[in-house]
């Protein structure tokens, strides 16, 4: 994995909530995590108790958002932090694979730190080629595959998807309202895991626009 340093940014309010913005700053450093001897698909390896994520889900107040930017095609998820891994990329999306790895990553830590808060994984079926397969469960299925890195059932439990964002707007409106849907209240506040150049466009365009 990219191993990158994540400053938090104070942005405003959105529908009455505070706002944070994280970007990562990369250093192309190539760290890869263990692999098993196993290929892990789309299966779970601890199926969740029902009961129990709805009682987790309820306890929820506040958003992490991971803006997807690509669809993994892969049987392996495993596999997805190869560099030959087949995931869909534009060309200039191709130096920017590890950055992708390194937002789950950093989506799944800070979800980690906070007990309350609902981690989800936005983005949709966003390539053709991609079949119906998300952006949103792509990222969602490479942290199963390595178990939530550290974290397991603890944080799997409080991380969704969001399977219909286009773009960032898209991406932020869309997961307050999967957010909705799931939790029953709107976020007390929210977090995005995003690139450092579209700072300005959360900052200034899209929480202006969202304004409650």
């Amino acid at each position: 994995w990219f191993k990158g340093h994540v400053n938090s940014l104070l942005t405003g309010a959105v529908l009455g909530a505070t706002v944070t913005i994280v970007v990562t700053q990369l250093q192309f450093t190539w760290g890869k995590l263990p692999h098993t001897s196993r290929s892990r698909g789309t299966e779970l390896l601890q199926p969740p108790n029902q009961e129990n994520v709805q009682a987790t889900w309820s306890n929820c107040r506040d958003l992490v958002m991971v803006a997807g930017h690509s669809v993994f095609t892969g049987a392996n998820f495993e596999d997805a932090d190869e560099a030959s891994a087949p995931w869909i990329l534009l060309s200039y999306q191709k130096k920017q694979l590890g950055a992708y790895l390194n937002h789950i990553r950093t989506g799944v830590e800070i979800a980690a730190k906070n007990n309350e808060a609902l981690l989800v994984f936005s983005g949709g079926e966003t390539r053709i080629s991609g079949g119906p397969r998300s952006e949103g469960q792509s990222y969602w299925w490479v942290a199963d595959a390595h178990t939530w890195f550290g974290h397991g059932a603890r944080v799997r439990d409080r991380a969704i998807t969001e399977e219909h964002a286009r773009d960032s707007f898209e991406n932020l409106l869309f997961s307050v309202c999967r957010f909705r849907e799931i939790v029953g209240r709107y976020p007390e506040t929210i977090t995005v895991v995003s690139f450092t150049f579209k700072r300005k466009r959360f900052e200034t365009v899209h929480s202006e626009a969202l304004r409650w």
